[in-house]
């Protein structure tokens, strides 16, 4: 009887130890690298994660990569719905570095391609006010923005309710391609944030930067991927159109 009520004390000591245990944290997410040079590193970020580290608990591409690299630093910063091409600075002179290139407005071009819900989207230049408010980006008031449809097609397997968009980013202003596209009628497919009703995974990833670097060289960054998982892949047209932009922006900077 002693053996059995010590072997009771021992689970139930167990099971509360347990429960008073704190939570494990979650295991970084795997972040690849697309390219390194000194104290610049180019990432890509998967959708559906935050850049920076929002608290101990929660997933972050920063937390993932201060493992390896502690004084990481992010110089710009992509939505937790995007993906694609991430820069980070390892060393603060390389943070000082790229601060000052975006501000001088020296990175570029920013390509995007984007999944928007509608049967079209005419191309051309789009010019608006933009501010953020609360979680979202509010149109007609604020500072100014500028995008440009370069290419729009009908997204393979949703014909008729959706297509894809090259987008060429000129400024970059908080939620800007989610906030001018859906103000228009054009929400990221599956972006609920901004009115879509769709329950399909959104696509909106960061497919081509110019990035200038502090050695004097010019680098152009790709997305490893365009679509996330679960969410079918982009047509011919559009690798093309990246794949020609690509080409004319490694013949010089822009």
């Amino acid at each position: 009887p002693r053996k059995r009520r010590a072997a009771r004390l021992a689970c139930v000591a167990a099971c509360l130890a347990g429960l008073s245990a704190p939570p494990a944290l979650a295991p970084p997410p795997r972040i690849e690298t697309l390219f390194r040079r000194g104290g610049t590193l180019v990432v890509h970020k998967p959708a559906g994660i935050s850049s920076e580290q929002r608290d101990a608990e929660g997933e972050s591409v920063i937390r993932a990569l201060r493992q390896r690299h502690p004084e990481a630093q992010l110089p710009h910063r992509l939505d937790r719905l995007s993906g694609g091409v991430l820069v980070v600075a390892t060393e603060r002179e390389a943070l000082r570095w790229h601060n000052a290139a975006i501000k001088e407005r020296r990175w570029g071009p920013k390509v995007y391609v984007a999944r928007l819900s509608g049967s079209s989207v005419r191309t051309g230049e789009r010019r608006a006010y933009m501010r953020a408010k609360g979680r979202r980006a509010e149109v007609g008031k604020g500072k100014p923005a500028s995008l440009e449809v370069l290419l729009s097609t009908p997204a393979p397997g949703l014909e008729g309710s959706a297509v894809d968009a090259v987008i060429l980013l000129r400024t970059g202003r908080y939620h800007q391609i989610r906030a001018m596209m859906a103000a228009e009628g054009s929400p990221v497919l599956g972006d609920k944030l901004y009115g879509s009703s769709s329950r399909h995974t959104p696509l909106l990833t960061h497919a081509i930067l110019g990035l200038p670097l502090p050695e004097g060289d010019f680098h152009v960054a790709r997305s490893l991927r365009l679509a996330p998982p679960g969410c079918p892949p982009v047509g011919d047209g559009v690798r093309g159109c990246l794949d020609a932009l690509a080409a004319g922006v490694l013949e010089g900077p822009p």
